[in-house]
């Protein structure tokens, strides 16, 4: 399996939705022109994919909607265990019968770096910080169990804007 966790890109302030569910949340125009960027970069680095999945959340969907756009024979789902309140093994669990497939799974902190972590180390504390709008790549050479995974890169959004597209 080769694995792509997405956080979300920057979204609306929590302050600014004190009386609305967090789950409607949405990007900003700034978060919504990243994710357009972003999905270029991507492409060009790792070509077609086989799956999308993401939070039903509103940032994390908005953050997905211009890879799904891209990447149009990709099957694509929202899915509650990319939930933020959600666990890496209810991930993990959701995943294993996909092992020789390309995978992108946009979500939040904390699920985000719990998972990495857990995929990268079968520990359950969080060592990955991830920053909005950053991406990383995990293979599984061995299967997909936790503590096996490899990681090929991580990529903020800081490079993304270096980057061309």
């Amino acid at each position: 399996m080769k694995l792509f966790i997405f956080r979300h890109e920057i979204a609306v302030d929590r302050e600014n939705f004190d009386d609305m569910d967090d789950s409607q949340r949405p990007l900003t125009e700034k978060g919504i022109k990243r994710a357009r960027k972003s999905s270029f970069v991507f492409k060009k680095l790792v070509g077609e994919v086989d799956y999308i999945y993401t939070s039903p959340y509103l940032r994390a969907l908005q953050t997905a909607l211009p890879y799904k756009d891209l990447f149009e024979s990709a099957h694509f789902s929202e899915e509650k265990w990319l939930t933020p309140g959600s666990n890496p093994e209810k991930v993990l669990e959701a995943l294993k019968e996909l092992s020789d497939k390309k995978i992108l799974l946009f979500s939040h902190e904390p699920l985000v770096g719990l998972l990495a972590s857990y995929l990268l180390s079968a520990k359950t504390h969080n060592f990955i910080n991830f920053k909005k709008g950053t991406f990383l790549h995990l293979e599984f050479p061995f299967g997909v169990r936790p503590g096996e995974a490899y990681l090929n890169w991580m990529i903020t959004s800081g490079t993304v804007k270096k980057l061309k597209a």
